[in-house]
């Protein structure tokens, strides 16, 4: 009974412990000649999903759409998931905000990293 015991709480603070993974920003994450900087870099201590706050400034003379890759890594290097964002008739001069958010789970800190983006002009 004794080791039931003791094996519950193991899990339970094994699962407080994972609710509380620190996350890291890639310190190379501009992309597109500085129109997109990731803000942050975060996983969720509910879901323990990772996610990436982007700012995007549309620096060009027309309004544009952007497709933004953003990939979650482990220490070490390891690709844990990517996930995208897709912005629309964002105007010259105009700031918008997104998350790129995984819907995987992690049990580790993580980098976000912006690996591309592709501006085109709006039709």
């Amino acid at each position: 009974m004794a080791g039931l015991a003791l094996t519950g709480l193991a899990v339970l603070a094994a699962v407080g412990l994972g609710a509380v993974l620190p996350a890291y920003e890639d310190p190379h994450r501009d992309g597109h000649d500085g129109d997109v900087r990731l803000s942050a870099c975060r996983v969720d201590a509910a879901t323990r999903w990772p996610s990436a706050v982007l700012v995007v400034t549309n620096r060009s003379s027309k309004p544009s759409d952007y497709h933004i890759s953003v990939e979650f890594l482990a220490p070490g290097g390891l690709r844990l998931d990517e996930a995208h964002v897709f912005l629309t008739r964002v105007a010259p001069g105009q700031q918008a905000r997104d998350t790129a958010q995984s819907l995987t789970q992690v049990d580790r800190p993580v980098t976000c990293r912006v690996t591309d983006v592709f501006r085109t002009a709006s039709p």
